[in-house]
């Protein structure tokens, strides 16, 4: 019987019915012994000699289960944890990284990272007139670097710059960049586009000052910049 759901795999087994030794013709089968009869205690009784005897007939190998039950039920799994661990053990895994950390590149040069905007949406009422309702909507770009990725930043002496580019800036008010780990063009000549890159170099003391205060963190956050977005422009 397999019985399954999203999270356990259980596989039960029938044992196999016990070998029974064939009865002449004409025995009488004894009734079962009841359950109300008393019980002898372990210590021997005075005046009566206990004779030592087995309580069934010696175990032979044709009356014992076999090994094969035992061995099938111990390979199912009540967790999903046994299974994900055996295709694990079968699957190669090169250049593959579980998590944001260890960063295994193996054949690769792609650096895992992850970038997050939040934004907040503000009003502020005066009165009970709708018109006078002042919106304000900013946001914040935020890029997460997994521990590993310092030890790689640390190894190389010149990694490659991370850079990228905010389209429809002609929605945004302002756009405030971490002067510190962010450099930007001021003489771009489309106005509907900027370009950004990092410095390398301050990202890496930051991450490594960040890894210092927290050594168990299996990533880290950097505050990339800040924008307000245009109300007029929705």
């Amino acid at each position: 019987l397999l019985q399954t759901n999203d999270f356990l795999q259980i596989l039960f087994f029938p044992l196999p019915a016990r070998p029974t030794t064939p009865l002449s013709v004409g025995t009488i089968v004894p009734p079962p012994r009841p359950a109300s009869r008393p019980k002898l205690t372990s210590g021997k009784l005075s005046g009566i000699n206990e004779i030592p005897r087995p309580f069934s007939p010696p175990v032979t190998s044709n009356t014992s289960p076999p090994p094969a039950a035992p061995l099938a039920r111990a390979e199912s799994s009540s967790s999903i944890s046994s299974s994900a661990s055996l295709s694990a053990a079968n699957t190669p895994t090169v250049g593959v990284s579980r998590g944001p950390s260890p960063v295994s590149l193996g054949n690769q040069d792609t650096l895992p990272v992850a970038v997050a905007l939040t934004e907040s949406v503000n009003a502020y009422f005066k009165g009970a007139d709708p018109t006078k309702c002042i919106v304000k909507i900013t946001g914040d770009m935020t890029i997460s670097f997994p521990s590993g990725i310092i030890k790689v930043f640390t190894s190389n002496p010149s990694p490659a710059v991370l850079c990228f580019r905010v389209k429809n800036i002609s929605r945004l008010e302002q756009i405030l960049p971490n002067a510190q780990l962010v450099f930007s063009d001021p003489s771009q000549c489309d106005s509907n586009t900027k370009d950004f890159w990092m410095n390398m170099q301050a990202v890496t003391i930051y991450l490594k000052k960040l890894s210092e205060q927290n050594p168990a963190a299996s990533y880290y956050n950097v505050d990339v910049l800040k924008y307000q977005v245009s109300v007029l422009s929705l």
